[in-house]
Order: C-alpha cells, then sequence, then structure tokens
C-alpha cells in the first residue's frame, strides 16, 4: 500500500459561469520514506495539486488516501509549510515551535522540551527567545520548518519553502531538509520549479504540464543517499537534467 495515493483526480475553478480546468486525471503514488518533487510550469496546478493532497482544497473528481483513509479534509498527520513562514511575530521562536502542542492540549514542560528538541534539530539551538524579526530569512523559514514538525506529520507537503531565499541560503536549506528527512523518516511532497533542487533532493520527480494541469512522465534520479555537492559533477546528474528538461519541453530541437 502507497503512503501517498491520488488517483484520476479532477479540479476545476468556476468564475462567472464559466468553468476552467485546473487538474485533470492526476495519480501519484508515494511510498513511505520516499521524498518526491512536483515540477512544472507556472500555473500547471502544482500548488493546487498540493492543497488538494492536504485536503485544503475540495476536488471535483477521483481521490486523495494517506495509508487507507480517504483525505477529506485537513489532518493533524499531514504537515503543509508553503513559501511565507508566517511565524507570529509576539512569540518567541520557542512558542511558535511549541504551538502545535499548545493547541493540542498537550503540557506546557512537554512541548517546550519538544520545540526545543526539535530547533536543535533544525539548526536553532540557542535562539529558542529571540523573535522572529531578529532572525534571517533562511533561519525564519527552519524555525517554521520545525513547527510543522512538531505535529509529527506522516506526510510533508512542501510548497516552494526556500523559493525566496538567495541560492547560497537555499542550497544550504536542501542539504538541511535532507539531512533531517533522513533522521525523522518523513514522506515529503516537494513542489519546485528548480530542476536542480528537484533531482538533488527527490527519489522521484513527477513532471506536469499545464492547461489541463496533468503529469506527463516521471523521473528517478536514482542516486545513494546521503548526497553530496559532488553529485553535480556526474554525468548522470546531467543526464536527469536532461530528462527533466525534455518532459518539460524546454530546448527540444
Amino acid at each position: 500500500m502507497k503512503a501517498v495515493a491520488v488517483t484520476g483526480l479532477g479540479k476545476a475553478f468556476r468564475k462567472n459561469g464559466a468553468s476552467r480546468p485546473v487538474l485533470q486525471d492526476v495519480s501519484l503514488g508515494v511510498e513511505a520514506g520516499r521524498f518526491v518533487s512536483l515540477i512544472g510550469p507556472s500555473g500547471c496546478g502544482k500548488s493546487t495539486l498540493l492543497k488538494v493532497i492536504a485536503g485544503l482544497v475540495d476536488h471535483d473528481a477521483g481521490e486523495v488516501r494517506l495509508g487507507a483513509e480517504r483525505v477529506t479534509g485537513p489532518r493533524r498527520d499531514i504537515g503543509v509549510m508553503f513559501q511565507n513562514p508566517v511565524l507570529l511575530p509576539w512569540r518567541t521562536v520557542l512558542d511558535n515551535v511549541a504551538l502545535p502542542g499548545e493547541l493540542s492540549g498537550e503540557a506546557a514542560a512537554d512541548r517546550e522540551a519538544r520545540a526545543a528538541g526539535l530547533l536543535r534539530l533544525v539548526g536553532l539551538a540557542g535562539y529558542e527567545r529571540y523573535y522572529p524579526r531578529e532572525l534571517s530569512g533562511g533561519m525564519r523559514q527552519r524555525a517554521a520548518l520545525a513547527r510543522v514538525l512538531m505535529r509529527e506529520p506522516a506526510l510533508l507537503l512542501l510548497d516552494e519553502p526556500f523559493g525566496a531565499l538567495d541560492e547560497f541560503t537555499r542550497e544550504t536549506l536542501d542539504f538541511a531538509l535532507m539531512e533531517i528527512v533522513a533522521a525523522t523518516g518523513q514522506t515529503v511532497i516537494l513542489v519546485t520549479h528548480n530542476i536542480g533542487e528537484a533531482i538533488l533532493m527527490s527519489d522521484e520527480i513527477a513532471v506536469m504540464a499545464a492547461e489541463p494541469g496533468r503529469i506527463v512522465g516521471s523521473v528517478r534520479p536514482g542516486f545513494p543517499r546521503p548526497r553530496t555537492l559532488a553529485l553535480l559533477r556526474r554525468p548522470e546528474y546531467a543526464d536527469r537534467v536532461f530528462e527533466v528538461r525534455t518532459l518539460l519541453g524546454l530546448g527540444a530541437a
């Protein structure tokens, strides 16, 4: 059984009596502990698909299952992280990360201990009493990731979480995320526009096309873990880039 199974998914947006299909007959299966990326042009429905999987947006056809259960709305065992970290400015970093535990009624000492452990995991030990305004953009994203992990989700959905950061910070966080996922065993689906990022991080890349949004193919990088920057020098890395670009229709002659 797949950890996540999307079958025959369809979704249309309606406005002024007109219907525009956004997703059409999308099927995707993700095994437990696997890291899958969704890549495609702007407007192909990547983020919409992620929100449907998360139970945040309704769909018109098909179904989404997490294990044996249908996803019909937001769930505690699905964690979602967007490009904007949305940290509460009046709460310290520790209190921001501990918020899911507070909302679920977890004892203060227990949730603070778990939050402190997650801050160590994401590389923010020593910043527990700082406020979001005192952190860099990359540090705020680390804190947001720790807050998502506080929920102990079986499935982690990431919608371009590092897309607004500079290249150096983004690459640093990509490697940090791979280490965290290796430590926690989470199943991950990442939305990205960056081909190199998808190949570096993923076990499988689902390539999407637009109008309507659909999956047109997949690429399995096939590189052993842990992965390092040395991967970028391998001829096989360039081959995977070419495969993804071909499926995207980029530079085809």
